[in-house]
């Protein structure tokens, strides 16, 4: 007898075996209404096909309840049936969901620094409200940080027991150890050979004698990258000195080379039976000066054959130790045999926050004609303008994430000079700039990248159109790649620029690019005023590499209606001295 119950034992076990080891054919879901279909599916993560084992079902209700807690039905039940479907399991899980528990009371102790009431309103957990698992930890997080603004890096939120009252609600216990209270000491620095400390100091941003302020800490070494001083620098981290209750920050920085040298050459093919369009361009600027971090420079550009731009500047950091910094430019621009401006200008930025900086601007221009049968007038015109620009990015220079932002705006007034005797008469005319750009980048791997870029400058006047000489020009290697430097010109013109990069270094990069402009362009003819709008794309590849002697770029681009080998080549250098 014995040997026959251990014989139907056996068969028995076997069977239930065979029968957890076959594939689930269904899952059904039964009495949810909480989470839907799709939401329980993904949580009990059982899958048509999938082998079933006993195993599965205990993990499975298991995750299914700790979803129903997450969002306050803490008397949630499950339970998962299994019926044999021919050769597979069908699965029916039947669930009560129960009524959701309201959180009755949050009690907050051991807070100084803030009131309690301060710091119950920055909770999402209240009374009155389900206890969310993921809203509490988010709650813990933000009062940390907010601890840890206020000189207390080193403060701890504890959470205590959460009872159940007879009616049915949650008591939420919390209690927070501030920890000592601290103030920034000072910032000391390792790697600078070239840049002074107290300059480090002043770029960081960072207010020394403050209370400790571990956000203010941490965006300090995003503030270095973008000053174009350091190649790298560090995560900051402190030394605490207990006896004097403050912090010392402590970074190490690799400099990028204090000045630099852009050249670039572009070729064009001319027209049958003519020779090709050489253009050129050479930019030096000094970014480091006495390891002060003024900046002084000079710029040549020769886009064309008869065209070609000199312009100078120099910018004074925290003038005066204000927090302001004041430049200054000259620039002539000659075009062609039509006419020459001179214009000269002055500005001052200021950082508004973190990432946000505003500028403002003034200056004023003279245009003369470079021959007497030119059209263009004698006129002087002054302007004024402001801008606002937001800086995302983590690496300005070869960004993988990120978002840039640029507004401006400008008011001008232009005095033309009366001259009868080539028939042009006096007159005022008053103008309206507006210019804009934007950077989206995003990282899709870990060495790819898409770049979206895209920039606009619009004038508008009480003119009967904007002069030729007050409009803006598009293509060539900085705008509208594919296309020849300078090749358009408008009233207001913008142009976007898709790339999808692989990155090869720090600085290093191939890519495919895309690239759309859109011009439009006021004239005269026959005495009245007529405007035109233009779209041009361009297409093809590039290349970045930072070499010993910097950073080298060549970029092949098709215009429209182009042949592969009718491309326009941009050859691109910017080295470091």
């Amino acid at each position: 007898m014995r040997a026959w119950s251990i014989a139907l034992w056996w068969l028995l076990s076997a069977s239930l075996a065979l029968a957890s080891e076959r594939p689930i054919e269904s899952v059904e879901v039964r009495g949810a209404g909480a989470l839907s279909r799709s939401e329980i599916e993904a949580v009990l993560a059982l899958r048509k096909g999938e082998i079933w084992n006993a195993e599965m079902e205990g993990a499975a209700a298991d995750r299914l309840l700790a979803a129903y807690a997450e969002r306050g039905h803490l008397d949630a039940e499950a339970h998962i049936r299994v019926v044999e479907d021919g050769e597979g399991l069908r699965l029916t899980v039947d669930v009560r969901e129960g009524p959701r528990v309201p959180i009755a009371s949050v009690d907050v102790r051991g807070a100084e620094v803030f009131e309690k009431e301060e710091i119950e309103g920055r909770l999402d957990t209240r009374p009155g409200r389900t206890l969310e698992v993921s809203k509490l930890e988010a709650d813990i997080d933000r009062l940390l940080r907010a601890y840890a603004r206020a000189g207390h890096p080193f403060a701890r939120v504890l959470l205590g027991e959460i009872g159940r009252e007879d009616e049915g609600g949650l008591d939420v216990a919390l209690r927070v150890v501030e920890g000592p209270f601290l103030i920034l000491g000072d910032l000391r620095a390792r790697g600078n050979e070239k840049t002074k400390s107290r300059t480090i100091r002043r770029l960081t941003g960072l207010r020394f004698g403050d209370p400790y302020d571990q956000d203010a800490v941490d965006a300090s070494r995003a503030r270095l990258l973008r000053s174009g001083l350091f190649r790298t620098v560090s995560e900051p981290s402190a030394r605490i000195d207990w006896k004097k209750k403050e912090a010392v920050v402590e970074i190490e920085v690799e400099e990028a080379r204090a000045n630099r040298i852009a050249g670039a050459i572009g070729y064009a093919p001319g027209p049958q039976g003519e020779e090709g369009i050489i253009s050129g361009l050479v930019d030096v600027e000094f970014r480091n000066i006495l390891g002060t971090a003024r900046k002084g420079g000079a710029r040549w550009e020769r886009p064309s054959r008869e065209t070609r731009l000199v312009r100078l500047f120099y910018r004074e950091p925290w003038l005066f130790g204000s927090p302001f910094a004041v430049g200054g430019d000259l620039a002539q621009d000659i075009r062609d045999s039509t006419y020459a401006r001179i214009s000269g200008g002055l500005s001052a930025d200021v950082d508004l926050s973190r990432r946000v900086s505003a500028s403002f601007s003034v200056g004023v221009e003279t245009m003369r004609p470079r021959r007497d049968s030119s059209p263009i007038p004698r006129s002087t015109r002054r302007r004024g303008g402001v801008g606002i620009v937001f800086e995302g990015r983590d690496l300005p220079l070869n960004p993988t994430r990120g978002v840039f932002l640029r507004v401006g705006s400008e008011y001008g007034e232009k005095k033309i000079e009366e001259e009868p005797e080539r028939g042009i008469p006096g007159e005022q005319a008053r103008q309206a700039t507006f210019d804009w750009g934007i950077g989206l980048y995003r990282g899709l791997g870990p060495r790819t990248v898409i770049a979206w870029e895209s920039f606009g400058i619009g004038r508008f006047s009480n003119e009967m159109y904007v002069p030729a000489y007050d409009q803006f020009y598009l293509g060539g290697a900085r705008t509208l790649r594919g296309y020849e430097e300078d090749q358009f010109r408008g009233a207001r013109v913008a142009w976007t620029r898709l790339e999808y990069r692989y990155l090869l270094g720090a600085l290093s990069r191939v890519f495919l690019f895309a690239d759309g402009g859109y011009v439009f362009a006021g004239r005269m003819e026959e005495e009245r005023s007529v405007s035109s709008e233009t779209t041009k794309i361009g297409y093809g590849f590039g290349i970045r590499v930072d070499s010993p002697i910097g950073l080298l770029g060549v970029d092949y681009g098709l215009g429209e209606g182009d042949r592969p080998g009718e491309g326009k080549i941009h050859v691109s250098a910017e080295g470091d001295f």
